[in-house]
C-alpha cells in the first residue's frame, strides 16, 4: 500500500486488506487512472481488475447460489477483457477460454474448493459474451482468481502476466534465492533516493541490488558474497546494467569498506534451514549488525529479512542499533520477518 500511495497520481483509496495463511495476500483499492501504472508496481505479483464482490456471503450452499447468480448477472465483466485486451494488444484474438482459480480462507464451508470453482465457472459461462466461453485447465485465454475470505467473496480477472511475478531479468537461480516481490518490497522500505550507496553483504543472485535499481537512480550499488557460485549468479543477472556498481566476493562478517560509507543496507540474513543453521546464526548475526553499524553513515538504515525474529531482537540489544519497523511475511510456509532498522 506504502508504494501504490507513493508512486500512483493521483492517489488511490484503500478499500482494505485481506490476509490468507500460507497464501499471497490482497490489497483492495480504488484506481481511477491508467492500469498500465500498475503494472509498473515492484512489491506486488499480479493485479487484478475485481469484477465481483460479496461482503458477506450466507453459509453454506446458499452461498454458492449467491455466488452463482451473480456471477451470472454480472455487470464489470466487459469492462476487465476489454482493459485485458487494451493492456495486451497483441493478443487481440476474440477471448474465448478461461480458467477459475479458487482460494479458500477463514469460517469452514460445507463444500470444497472444486464446488466453489464450479459455481462460478457455470455462472461466468452463462454472462459470458455470445455465450461461447468455455472453462479449460490450461492454455486459457483469461484467469479469473476467485478469493472466499471468510463470508467475503472476491472475484478477479488477472490483468498482470507471469513477467510481473518472475521477472525477466532472472537469468540465473540459486538455492534459497528471494522471491523478486519481497526483494523489491526491502528495497522499497529502505526509501530509495538518488544518492543512494546501497549495500547488500549477502547478495546471493543480486534479486534485492537488481530490485534497489529498478526503482531510480542511485550514487553506487555495493554486493558481495563468500559463495563464489552465488556472485557468478549475481553477475549473469545483472548483466550490463544498473552501474555504477560493484561486486566482491567476501565474508559479510568482515567487510572491506570504510566506516560509515553506506547510506542503506538490505539483505537476506540465513534462516539456518536450506542456508546456515541455527547454531551458526547467533555468532554471524552478531558479527553481521557489528559490521553494519560499522559502515552505515548518520541518518542511513538497515532492512533485513530472517525466520529468526527473537535471535535479531537479542542480538541488536547489545548493539548500537535498534528496530523502527516490522513486517511479518510468509515464504514457501516460513514464517519470517522483515525489519527496518537505525543507528
Amino acid at each position: 500500500w506504502t508504494e501504490l500511495r507513493a508512486r500512483l497520481s493521483p492517489s488511490p483509496l484503500l478499500d482494505g486488506y485481506k490476509e490468507l495463511q500460507d497464501k499471497n495476500g490482497l490489497v483492495l483499492f480504488h484506481h481511477a487512472q491508467s492500469p498500465v501504472d500498475l503494472l509498473q508496481l515492484r512489491t506486488v505479483e499480479d493485479v487484478f481488475y475485481v469484477i465481483e464482490r460479496l461482503p458477506k456471503i450466507e453459509w453454506g450452499r446458499e452461498g454458492l447460489t449467491q455466488i452463482y447468480e451473480a456471477m451470472a448477472r454480472n455487470r464489470t465483466l466487459e469492462a476487465g477483457v476489454e482493459m485485458l485486451h487494451w493492456l495486451r494488444p497483441r493478443a487481440r484474438k476474440a477471448l474465448s477460454t478461461f480458467r477459475v482459480i479458487t482460494r479458500m480462507a477463514g469460517s469452514k464451508q460445507p463444500y470444497r474448493r472444486m464446488d466453489l470453482e464450479q459455481a462460478v465457472s457455470e455462472g461466468l459461462r452463462k454472462r459470458a459474451p455470445h455465450g461461447k466461453w468455455r472453462a479449460v485447465r490450461e492454455g486459457e485465454d483469461i484467469e479469473i482468481w476467485v478469493n472466499l475470505v471468510g463470508f467475503d467473496f472476491i472475484c478477479g480477472l488477472r490483468l498482470s502476466d507471469e513477467t510481473m511475478r518472475h521477472r525477466e531479468y532472472k537469468a540465473a537461480h540459486i538455492e534459497a534465492s528471494l522471491r523478486p516481490s519481497v526483494a523489491a518490497s526491502m528495497a522499497w522500505l529502505a526509501e530509495p533516493q538518488s544518492d543512494d550507496v546501497f549495500l547488500d553483504p549477502l547478495c546471493g543472485a543480486g534479486t534485492v541490488l537488481i530490485e534497489r535499481a529498478l526503482f531510480g537512480r542511485h550514487r553506487m550499488l555495493l554486493g558481495g558474497d563468500l559463495n563464489g557460485d552465488a556472485l557468478q549468479a549475481a553477475v549473469d543477472n545483472f548483466g550490463p546494467r544498473h552501474k555504477p556498481r560493484q561486486l566482491f566476493r567476501w565474508d559479510a562478517r568482515r567487510l572491506p569498506l570504510a566506516a560509515q560509507s553506506v547510506t542503506k543496507i538490505a539483505t537476506n540474513l540465513p534462516f539456518g534451514v536450506k542456508i546456515g543453521s541455527h547454531a551458526e546464526n547467533p555468532a554471524l548475526y552478531a558479527d553481521f549488525f557489528r559490521e553494519a553499524e560499522r559502515v552505515l553513515a548518520p541518518g542511513g538504515r538497515v532492512v533485513v529479512l530472517s525466520s529468526e525474529a527473537e535471535l535479531i531482537k537479542a542480538t541488536l540489544r547489545r548493539q548500537g542499533l535498534y528496530i523502527v519497523e516490522g513486517h511479518w511475511v510468509t515464504l514457501l510456509g516460513r514464517r519470517a520477518a522483515i525489519y527496518v532498522i537505525k543507528r
